[in-house]
């Protein structure tokens, strides 16, 4: 990565502001355009170019343009006096993905995970606003995923890849647990492993938190997402409760900026007490009164401990005012 950083830094006194804008402006113009695979059917669109329906523009030159895009949004903020680069970078993804139309969140997808690199906050922030607004317009690449069969596209995958991405700096984990739980609220159609909550799982995972925020941050977004998604924020919880299976893979890092240094490979063991014991304690505080959740909780007690077990015989205890149903539950 460290190569076309210092190539650029050496051109860099030779771009001048007409080159970048005029770089920007051609950028713009190509990924304005609509993907002509959206006009087939789901069940056509691996023929794409058969039915003629493909880009005026290789995917070749569409990846370069998109990387280039996001070399530029860092190089400005690692290098002084490339104020102009930056803003053309931010400019560029704002006016591109700002109150973006569901056909241009399908046709640039592919090409997320550069633009939030690029300007991390602006993408973000047109995250954020689609999700919302009226049309929600980014939840189309969610719903627009349908078969994961041999010919199933995951649109949703670039999305996902992206806000992994940028979760690794702590200063923009919440906002990006926050979108994620929003996202998880919507279902996605097929046997796919690679969804919104997942992605939000493998944020605060006890063991292996794909993220470099402190453990005491992670826990107060934690606790924020439960708070404020209720079903969501209860599946999170249960996700996040030891047992003897689990299993990870690492999620996306980013590829210029060193967000994720020295972060992703497992945390101390009094990190992981600390968590857990978080855990435990927001899964009693959630399961109180609800018979649903107290049954959800007693095969849990093989893998938590003392305390907790004896705070569950204690909610067992205390249903004595429960209905029929919810006893016998």
């Amino acid at each position: 990565a460290k190569a076309p950083l210092e190539l650029l830094s050496l051109v860099s006194p030779r771009l001048t502001g007409a080159i970048l804008s005029r770089f920007f402006e051609v950028a713009m113009a190509v990924f304005e355009e609509p993907d002509p695979v959206l006009e087939l059917e789901d069940d056509k669109r691996w023929m794409a170019s058969i039915y003629g329906k493909v880009r005026e523009h290789s995917g070749v030159v569409l990846d370069a343009l998109a990387d280039s895009i996001a070399k530029l949004g860092y190089f400005s903020e690692i290098n002084p006096n490339t104020d102009a680069v930056g803003r053309e970078a931010r400019v560029f993804v704002r006016q591109l993905l700002e109150n973006a139309s569901e056909e241009r969140w399908l046709s640039v997808s592919s090409h997320l995970k550069s633009f939030a690199e690029a300007a991390p906050e602006e993408y973000l922030s047109a995250v954020q606003g689609s999700l919302s607004s009226p049309e929600k317009s980014v939840l189309r690449l969610l719903t627009e995923t349908q078969s994961s069969g041999l010919f199933g596209r995951c649109w949703h995958a670039n999305l996902l890849w992206s806000l992994e991405i940028l979760a690794w700096y702590p200063r923009r984990l919440h906002t990006v647990a926050h979108i994620l739980a929003t996202l998880s609220e919507t279902e996605i159609k097929g046997n796919w492993g690679n969804t919104p909550f997942s992605s939000l799982v493998s944020l605060f995972r006890p063991w292996l938190p794909q993220t470099a925020a402190s453990v005491d941050r992670r826990i107060s977004i934690a606790r924020n997402i439960v708070n404020q998604y209720q079903g969501v924020g209860w599946r999170l919880l249960l996700a996040l409760a030891p047992n003897h299976h689990e299993s990870a893979s690492p999620n996306a890092k980013p590829r210029w900026r060193d967000d994720d240094a020295g972060a992703g490979d497992g945390v101390t063991h009094e990190e992981y007490r600390q968590f857990v014991f978080e855990i435990a304690e927001l899964l009693l505080q959630q399961a109180n009164g609800n018979a649903e959740r107290i049954a959800k909780l007693v095969p849990m007690v093989d893998h938590m401990d003392v305390e907790f077990r004896d705070a569950v015989i204690r909610l067992v205890n205390n249903s004595t005012g429960f209905g029929d149903e919810d006893k016998e539950l």
